[in-house]
């Protein structure tokens, strides 16, 4: 187990309740068609369980296996436990993408050969004005809009520490 994942797995088992929902994602995911949806570096799983509820088959991806137990055996949810960067999802596969409060520069350009025509990705994290975060995985100024250019972006919005850009697949 990498470094990652351990300290990811002792803050989730020190977790007494899931956190809430992103009121990004409750706020988007009803755009996109119902159908396959993937939550990327998932957590404890609460925008996955929302998403499933609201009718999604969802994949939920997280290198912690402590957060994905918050939501294993859920009828439309399947937990993957590794790191997105070696996920290899099917071509075409996803409705709808949802990333929040994660960076991984890597990813972004895999990310519209993942989505079907008319897919959404919704994509939440911080920026550099994020106080005693590791700079590493915080966005320049505006470089969230670059990582998703090949996609039309119907919202953006920078709110304090946080940029939020919802994109589709044209």
């Amino acid at each position: 187990m990498n470094l990652k994942a351990k300290k990811w797995n002792q803050r989730y088992r020190e977790l007494e309740k899931l956190p809430k929902v992103n009121e990004s994602v409750k706020r988007f995911a009803k755009m996109a068609k119902r159908g396959r949806a993937l939550d990327i570096a998932c957590g404890a799983g609460q925008n996955a369980l929302y998403l499933s509820n609201l009718g999604f088959k969802v994949d939920a991806i997280d290198i912690a296996s402590e957060g994905l137990k918050f939501i294993e055996n859920r009828p439309s949810i399947n937990t993957i436990e590794t790191d997105i960067t070696q996920y290899e999802p099917p071509k075409e596969g996803y409705d709808l993408i949802v990333s929040i409060h994660f960076l991984e520069r890597s990813i972004f350009p895999k990310i519209p050969g993942w989505l079907k025509e008319g897919g959404l990705v919704i994509c939440e994290t911080f920026t550099y004005k994020k106080q005693n975060f590791n700079p590493a995985y915080t966005l320049q100024k505006n470089e969230l809009l670059h990582l998703l250019d090949t996609l039309e972006i119907i919202h953006y919005k920078l709110q304090g520490d946080k940029a939020l850009a919802v994109a589709k697949k044209l």
